[in-house]
């Protein structure tokens, strides 16, 4: 029996500042790409969706951390659990590229959580990097860590094409959207957090209930009882 539920979420991309706008405007379908032309590019210009909140001389490591920052403050401060409780979290990060970041390890988790003002357990996070699959493999490791532990789990994807170097490599793949690549995609950027787990007092209970024991829970969420 699975009793993996998600508790709070937090969200940011071009599309909102939080995931109820993101939601609302992927609902309306408010994507729009705009112009950039990279330095040192004369007369080469992409057709990008980027957020508004980070300037657009921001790039790489830093971006990432301005996006997900809020995002993930976002998922902790909506969420039941104490502000002040150490989460672990497993994070889907962008896989191998030309410009491919060392940091986007520890010193990720670090910067996030500073950005965030959370508290994170660095010894129990892990960082992703599975492509497309990314976000499926830090979910599944969230739920197993929540379920072995049962604690509160964070699963999160980061990731942004807003970068000199990726938006050349893709565009030298033909992978971009545009004349002569009619099948290509949309550079763009976004980040998302999800706090997860085990509610293990409302399994316990059903399974009282069953034998008699106690009447049956109301189908209520209860995260601060997952908690240790």
């Amino acid at each position: 029996m699975t009793l993996g539920r998600i508790v709070s979420i937090g969200a940011r991309s071009p599309l909102g500042l939080d995931a109820r706008q993101v939601a609302l405007g992927q609902r309306a379908q408010k994507l729009t790409p705009r112009r950039l032309v990279l330095p040192d590019d004369e007369g080469v210009a992409f057709g990008t969706v980027r957020a508004l909140s980070v300037a657009d001389d921001v790039f790489g490591f830093d971006r990432l951390v301005a996006l997900g920052g809020p995002a993930l403050a976002e998922c902790v401060e909506t969420s039941p659990q104490p502000r002040e409780q150490t989460l672990a979290i497993h994070l889907a990060v962008p896989d191998a590229r030309p410009s491919a970041d060392p940091r986007l390890g520890r010193p990720l988790l670090e910067a996030l959580g500073e950005a965030a003002s959370v508290r994170i357990d660095l010894g129990a996070s892990t960082a992703v990097a599975a492509g497309h699959a990314g976000f499926a493999v830090a979910l599944d490791r969230a739920l197993r860590a929540s379920r072995e532990t049962g604690r509160l789990v964070v699963a999160g994807a980061l990731d942004t094409h807003h970068d000199p170097a990726v938006l050349r490599w893709l565009a030298a793949e033909h992978r971009i959207h545009g004349p002569g690549t009619g099948d290509g995609f949309i550079p763009s950027e976004a980040a998302v957090f999800a706090l997860v787990g085990f509610v293990w007092y409302q399994l316990k209970r059903l399974l009282r209930a069953r034998r008699g024991r106690a009447p049956a829970p109301k189908d209520t969420p209860g995260p601060r009882s997952a908690a240790p």
